[in-house]
C-alpha cells in the first residue's frame, strides 16, 4: 500500500500531527500547496489533515477541487482546532467540508489544536472578535474562546494510526 498524508496548516499544529502520523505509518507527508496530482493518483491511502476555520475544514475547497483524484482511495480525515475533540461545535465539520460520496467509508478524527490569540494574524483576530461579539451567546464560552489553548497531543493520532495499521495487516492477509 502506498500512503500519502496531505495537510494544510496555519500555525503548525496540523503539520505536527502529519509528521507524527508519517513517523508511525511510513507514509509520505506533503503540504497541500506542494503535493502533485501525480502523487495523489499514485497513493492507495490518503490522510487529509486540516485546521478548522468557521466550523469548516480549511482544506474544504481543495478537497472539492481534487475530488476526482480522491475518489476510490481509502481516505482518512482529521481536523485540528482550538475546540476540544468531541465538542459539539465540531459535529458537522467533516460533512460541511466534503462531498458525502467522499466521506462514505472514510475515517474521520478530531485532534486538539492550539489557539494563541496573541499570535493570530489580523484576519484571525477579526474572525475571533466576530465570533465572541456576535455569534457566541454564552458569556463563559466567550471568555474561554479568548484564552490561550494548547491541546496538541500525539495521543490523538493513536486511533487513526491503529486503523491504518489494521488496514495494512488486512491487505497482507
Amino acid at each position: 500500500m502506498k500512503g500519502l498524508i496531505v495537510y494544510a496548516t496555519c500555525y503548525g499544529s496540523t503539520r505536527k500531527y502529519a509528521e507524527w502520523i508519517a513517523e508511525d505509518t511510513g507514509f509520505t507527508c506533503r503540504c497541500n500547496k506542494e503535493v502533485t496530482d501525480d502523487e495523489l493518483r499514485a497513493a492507495d491511502t490518503i490522510v487529509l489533515g486540516s485546521w478548522v476555520l468557521a466550523h469548516k475544514l480549511f482544506l474544504a475547497k481543495w478537497i472539492e477541487e481534487k475530488k476526482d483524484l480522491l475518489m476510490g482511495k481509502k481516505l482518512y480525515l482529521y481536523s485540528v482546532s482550538g475546540a476540544k475533540p468531541g465538542d459539539k461545535v465540531l459535529d458537522n465539520v467533516f460533512t460541511d467540508s466534503a462531498d458525502k460520496s467522499l466521506l462514505e467509508g472514510a475515517g474521520t478524527y478530531q485532534f486538539g489544536g492550539r489557539r494563541e490569540t496573541k499570535n493570530m494574524s489580523g484576519f484571525h483576530k477579526f474572525m475571533m472578535w466576530i465570533a465572541t461579539t456576535f455569534i457566541e451567546k454564552d458569556p463563559d464560552k466567550k471568555e474561554e474562546m479568548k484564552k490561550y489553548v494548547d491541546n496538541v497531543d500525539r495521543s490523538y493520532t493513536k486511533a487513526l494510526v491503529k486503523e491504518i495499521t489494521a488496514e495494512v495487516q488486512d491487505e497482507i492477509l
